[in-house]
């Protein structure tokens, strides 16, 4: 009877140690897949914050180096000073598209800004189009 009494008990030890075991793996995996739908979460808010930020910036900036390249269109009797003015705002505003670019790509694949391979320009000096923009440079005449 001692016997069956220590069977009983080894074999219920080992049943409880099973099932805390499995318990322990499954509270481990409901913690994994609550980490990863919170990931997935912030992801779906930064691409969501960067196609409003897209929409409204890049219409913004857009705008604005509309009217720059028109305004140099229609520079004559303008001085030279005013004329490099609107030829830097338009490059300035074509390197903040490009930079505004960056950024949310960073924000949409979780990088920081900068990591895509080149530094954002707002790092480097920028006098006149030549050296700011090499994707937008003089109006067409």
């Amino acid at each position: 009877m001692l016997v069956a009494l220590a069977l009983a008990l080894g074999m219920w030890a080992g049943s409880r140690r099973r099932l805390l075991g499995a318990l322990t793996d499954q509270v481990e995996q409901l913690r994994v897949e609550r980490e990863l739908r919170a990931e997935q979460a912030r992801l779906a808010e930064r691409a969501r914050i960067a196609r409003e930020m897209h929409d409204v910036l890049a219409h913004r900036l857009s705008l604005l180096m509309l009217h720059a390249g028109v305004l140099q269109l229609r520079a004559e009797g303008m001085s030279p000073a005013g004329l490099e003015r609107l030829t830097l705002l338009r490059s300035t505003a074509g390197q903040a598209l490009d930079d505004l670019r960056e950024v949310l790509g960073a924000l949409r694949s979780g990088r920081p800004a900068g990591a895509m391979g080149r530094p954002l320009s707002w790092r480097r000096p920028c006098r006149g189009w030549r050296s700011c923009s090499p994707r937008h440079g003089p109006p067409a005449r």
